[in-house]
C-alpha cells in the first residue's frame, strides 16, 4: 500500500489546513526554512506528528524564500550544502526530502547529485524521497541510504525524449491535476504501478506518493485517500 507523504509547514504554525492534513497522511515533510518554515513551524508539526503517529522528514530546498525554492538557484554546491545542512540541524530526524527546484535538478544532475549522497551520508540520513529512477536514487543506494521512491498525485507527468517519466513544468497546461477524482485515478495508477499518458501505459515505481499542501485540492484528496485505505 502506498504510504501517503505530504509537504508540510510551509504557511507557518497552525494552518487550519495543513493541521487537519495531518490526520490523513503517513509521512510529514517539515519545511526547515529554505523555502518556507521557521523554528515555531518545526517544532510545532514536529508534535502534531508525533501526536498523530506518522513519520516525520526534513523538507530542504534551495536557501530561496522569496521564489518558495522553485527556481533553479545559482548557488555554488559549497554554499548550498553549508545552507542544508543549517536547515538540516533544525530537524535531524534521519530522513528528508528535498523541495521544488532542488528536488528536480538533483534527479537529473549528476554532479550535485553525487554531493548530495555523500552530504546525506556525513549527516547520518538513512533514508531519502525521492524517484525510484532519479540519478539521486542511485547514488544514495550505493551510500546504503534508503530510497523510499516517491510520485506525484495531483500533478500531471510527460514523457521525455529518454522514454522517463517527468511533471509537467508548473504553469503548464497539464501541470496540476484539478479534480479529486483525476487525482484519485492517477493515484491508482500508481499504485498499479503504471502511468497512462495519451492511452500509453507507462511503468513506475512507487512506494509513497505526494500531496502538496498548497493544492486545492489537498485536504479533499487525503481524504479521499483514507477513505480508500481503511
Amino acid at each position: 500500500m502506498l504510504k501517503t507523504n505530504c509537504d508540510i509547514g510551509e504557511r507557518g504554525v497552525a494552518h487550519p489546513i495543513d493541521d487537519q492534513l495531518m490526520q490523513y497522511i503517513d509521512i510529514a515533510n517539515i519545511a526547515c526554512g529554505g523555502h518556507a518554515g521557521d523554528d515555531k513551524s518545526i517544532a510545532y508539526y514536529q508534535n502534531l506528528a508525533i501526536d498523530n503517529d506518522i513519520m516525520v522528514s526534513a523538507h530542504l530546498s534551495y536557501p530561496d524564500a522569496a521564489n518558495f525554492g522553485r527556481i533553479k538557484m545559482n548557488i555554488s554546491i559549497t554554499n548550498l550544502i553549508n545552507s542544508l545542512t543549517e536547515q538540516y540541524q533544525r530537524l535531524p530526524v534521519g530522513k528528508i526530502k528535498f523541495h521544488g527546484a532542488l528536488y528536480h535538478e538533483a534527479n537529473t544532475n549528476n554532479e550535485l547529485a553525487k554531493a548530495l549522497a555523500n552530504w546525506m551520508q556525513q549527516q547520518h540520513i538513512n533514508l531519502v524521497l525521492t524517484p525510484a529512477d532519479s540519478l539521486l536514487a542511485n547514488h544514495a543506494r550505493q551510500h546504503k541510504i534508503t530510497v523510499m521512491a516517491e510520485a506525484f498525485i495531483e500533478r500531471g507527468y510527460q514523457q521525455l525524449s529518454d522514454g522517463k517519466l517527468s511533471l509537467i513544468p508548473r504553469g503548464q497546461a497539464g501541470a496540476e491535476l484539478d479534480t479529486v477524482t483525476q487525482a484519485l485515478a492517477q493515484y491508482q495508477q500508481i499504485q498499479n504501478g503504471a502511468m497512462i499518458i495519451n492511452s500509453q501505459h507507462y511503468p513506475i515505481i512507487a512506494q509513497s506518493a505526494c500531496i502538496h499542501s498548497d493544492s486545492a485540492i489537498a485536504l479533499e484528496l487525503a481524504r479521499a485517500i483514507h477513505k480508500l485505505r481503511y
